[in-house]
């Protein structure tokens, strides 16, 4: 046996049992999740500026503003990761939210993260070595990269 025979195409098995993509190597960095928390927070400014100008168009006194605020947090996390598996972060890093056997979320668990992210310290719960929120444990879901579903496509 030379040593080019032990090398593995990608999915191959050594005992040729069937090769399943494991969600834990495509789950993103912490880097990557930083990418998704800033992104989303100016994509989240802009729908409150754009609900500001709607309500004071239409005559709405804006003196609970504090109120307000929470209108554009739950319609976009909970809506966007529901209905696409993806907020805008999430586009343009090329990461999706699934559940955490690999399947699309509930919207259970779309409106459980969103509501998990009031947790305070939330944020630093990314600074393990698994990049695995409190929003994520909790709700059971994951973020992975997109290239989990070409392997997932490929070995289905």
């Amino acid at each position: 046996m030379t040593f080019e025979d032990n090398i593995l195409d990608a999915g191959q098995m050594r005992d040729n049992s069937e090769y399943r993509p494991n969600i834990v190597e495509y789950t993103v960095e912490g880097i990557t999740r930083l990418g998704h928390y800033i992104i989303d927070h100016i994509a989240r400014y802009v729908l409150l500026i754009f609900f500001v100008y709607l309500f004071e168009a239409i005559g709405t006194d804006l003196g609970n503003l504090a109120l307000l605020c929470y209108i554009p947090y739950f319609l976009y996390y909970p809506l966007m990761e529901f209905y696409f598996g993806k907020t805008i972060g999430k586009i343009l890093t090329k990461s999706t939210v699934v559940s955490k056997d690999g399947g699309k979320i509930t919207f259970g668990q779309a409106v459980g993260r969103s509501l998990c992210r009031l947790i305070p310290f939330n944020s630093f719960s990314f600074l393990g070595a698994s990049a695995i929120g409190w929003h994520d444990r909790i709700s059971k879901t994951r973020v992975v990269s997109d290239t989990f579903f070409e392997y997932h496509r490929k070995y289905d």
